[in-house]
């Protein structure tokens, strides 16, 4: 939510960065239940506080330990926090992304949809 809060504060790069979904009706939609989960779904703030949004790494790159290193530094970045675990919502038939986290030592705990006719699968990454 915090996230959401500061984009908003920020309108002319929001839209700027956004112009161009604007012209496409489905990622219009997209971007419109994203903002809706994160404002109204309080189902995964009583899970935890802190989020994993997405980890993306260029093609070209892959199979290199990055995506682990910055799983990694998440970790230790919400273990200086104080924070005892987080969240991370991941697509239902996104099968490599699934299999990273449950390698990463996130458990799936269940289920939401947070695009319409789409499943996602809850993990939590427990933190020491």
């Amino acid at each position: 939510k915090a996230i959401f809060k500061r984009m908003l504060c920020r309108p002319v790069e929001l839209l700027i960065s956004i112009l161009p979904s604007l012209f496409s009706i489905k990622r219009l939609k997209g971007i419109i239940e994203i903002f809706y989960y994160g404002f109204f779904t309080p189902k995964i703030k009583s899970i935890s506080n802190a989020e994993l949004l997405s980890i993306a790494v260029d093609s070209s790159f892959r199979g290199e330990g990055i995506a682990e290193k910055l799983y990694d530094r998440l970790k230790h970045h919400f273990e200086q926090k104080e924070m005892n675990s987080f969240s991370i919502i991941v697509g239902s038939s996104l099968e490599v992304a699934r299999s990273f986290y449950e390698r990463m030592g996130a458990n799936a705990i269940g289920e939401i949809e947070v695009h319409s006719g789409k499943d996602s699968v809850i993990y939590i990454q427990e933190l020491l």
